[in-house]
This record gives C-alpha cells, sequence and structure tokens, in this order.
C-alpha cells in the first residue's frame, strides 16, 4: 500500500468547506488504513521491537505526507 500521485481529492479544502473537505479525507485516510494513526487507535509499539516500529512509522510517515 503506497500513497500514489494519482491519489487525489475532488474537494480541495478552501477554508470556507471544511466539512465537505475533511469527510473525503477521512474516506481517503480510511481507504489508506492510515485512520488509526490519525484518531489514535493505532498506537506506536515499543521502540525495542525495531521491527513493528519500523512498520508503524512508514505508516506515520505516509500519513503526515
Amino acid at each position: 500500500m503506497s500513497l500514489e500521485r494519482s491519489d487525489h481529492f475532488l474537494v480541495r479544502f478552501n477554508g470556507k468547506n471544511y466539512s465537505a473537505w475533511a469527510f473525503q479525507f477521512q474516506i481517503f485516510v480510511r481507504e489508506k488504513e492510515l485512520w488509526g494513526h490519525i484518531d489514535g487507535t493505532i498506537v506506536a509499539p515499543d521502540r525495542t521491537d525495531k521491527e513493528k516500529f519500523a512498520k508503524w512509522e512508514v505508516k506515520d510517515a505516509q500519513i503526515m505526507s
């Protein structure tokens, strides 16, 4: 799963359309299986588990980008 440049939003945030933009954004992020990073249900694993932490970190970076 990766965020590709072909992924785009139909609703662009313009400062006046937050509800429509937020709804579309949530659907987009859920589709990418990243919503848990935003709502806090997916928490970072302990850094001592390097493999799990590395996978979590990649997904976290995807949502930030």
